[in-house]
């Protein structure tokens, strides 16, 4: 997926190509894993089946790192980075959209969180009640504030980014 982003540089305004993609291989994983353990996140060992990492990269530079595991037709988003140098400018929408609409294409319904984000309940994710979390949600994440998503309502409703510069 291929993103265009109008940036302000230092005295003008520049249009950058941001991409965004799955990681299936370790080409990448040495520049993730700077991208994480800068942000004191554990480093990947390895490629698990049912880890879908996400990439954005400008040119050959990775930008930022989402990952999701994926259970059956639910997923549970992990994290989400986007370098110090690239926030603000909506990376992190882009790479949260990029990511699940892999995810819906992959068979995934709904996207849990460990607990209530500010950026994720301004882009569509909802707080659940404890006793309508479903019992294998409550065992993958023990915690009392989990936040959802359901991708078909996300992909369904307009871009929260339209217009916005």
């Amino acid at each position: 997926m291929v993103f265009l982003f109008k940036t302000i540089g230092q005295s003008k305004e520049e249009i950058i190509m941001i991409s965004g993609r799955v990681i299936k291989s370790y080409d990448n994983l040495e520049a993730v894993n700077k991208i994480l353990i800068s942000n004191s996140i554990e480093k990947i060992t390895g490629l698990e089946n049912n880890n879908i990492i996400y990439i954005l990269s400008e040119n050959d530079k990775i930008v930022g790192v989402s990952r999701v595991e994926k259970h059956d037709t639910y997923g549970i988003l992990k994290y989400i980075i986007v370098s110090e140098g690239y926030r603000g400018q909506k990376f992190g929408d882009g790479l949260l959209r990029s990511a699940f609409n892999y995810c819906l294409r992959n068979g995934i319904k709904d996207i849990y969180y460990h607990e209530k984000n500010s950026f994720l309940i301004s882009i569509g994710f909802k707080s659940i009640l404890p006793n309508t979390t479903p019992k294998i949600i409550k065992e993958k994440i023990p915690y009392d504030e989990i936040i959802k998503c359901n991708l078909e309502e996300f992909f369904s409703k307009n871009c929260k980014s339209k217009g916005r510069d």
